[in-house]
């Protein structure tokens, strides 16, 4: 291949993992203060759910083995005047190892649709494991751009819920906000280059695109890197 032709052919999109180092010192003060508020929700829900025997899967799915792709609560998913949620599991084949499976949260708008806000991938007994974003099919959500993501996801996550498997779900988006915003910018980068020489709603809609930015998490590192910041 001649130089020219190298250089007239696109760059190919960047992978869909995006690394990310848990140094809190380089948060700002406020935000540091908001992930600390959000690490004692996690935590506080989790010790609950397990005050009442329960992990964050037990509590959804019981001691059931999970139908593959079915959702739980199998009546509706959980859902308040703004937010929902619901856990399922793929086939095991499709299953990144260590994982159970993952909660769907999405963003409810006054308008009916919904925006999905991260997928949290859980083991066995729930500990997160990853974060990531989906192509609009996996969903049927209203997709929109990382900057609204992220103010829905501030605004759910900050507030207080009494129900323990909500109050350990919701604030995980405060907590670790800062892989969050960088999954989200990763998602419309690769959006963007990926929609080369078709329309957006064909790559929207296409079945082999599925995961679109994740990114390994680590709630007791996390947590560490908080507590060892002023």
């Amino acid at each position: 291949m001649s130089a020219v032709a190298a250089r007239a052919m696109p760059a190919p999109p960047p992978s869909s993992w995006v690394r990310w180092d848990a140094d809190a010192a380089r948060l700002p003060a406020r935000a540091r203060r908001q992930a600390r508020r959000a690490a004692r929700s996690v935590l506080d829900g989790l010790e609950a759910l397990a005050r009442r025997g329960l992990s964050p899967v037990s509590a959804l799915i019981g001691d059931s083995v999970p139908a593959v792709l079915a959702q739980y609560p199998a009546a509706a998913p959980v859902q308040g005047p703004d937010y929902l949620y619901y856990y399922h599991c793929h086939d095991a084949r499709e299953t990144p190892a260590g994982e159970h499976g993952h909660f769907h949260v999405f963003a409810r708008r006054a308008d009916g649709h919904h925006v999905h806000l991260a997928g949290v991938a859980v083991d066995a007994v729930g500990w997160p494991r990853r974060l990531f974003t989906t192509n609009r099919w996996v969903t049927d959500e209203t997709l929109v751009p990382a900057a609204a993501v992220l103010a829905d996801a501030d605004r759910i996550a900050a507030r207080a819920y009494p129900d323990p498997l909500t109050r350990w779900l919701l604030p995980q988006l405060a907590l670790f906000r800062p892989q969050l915003a960088a999954l989200l910018r990763r998602r419309d980068q690769r959006l963007r280059i990926l929609r080369r020489g078709r329309s957006r709603q064909r790559l929207l809609e296409d079945r082999r695109i599925r995961v679109l930015s994740q990114c390994r998490i680590d709630l007791p590192a996390q947590i560490a890197a908080l507590a060892a910041t002023t």
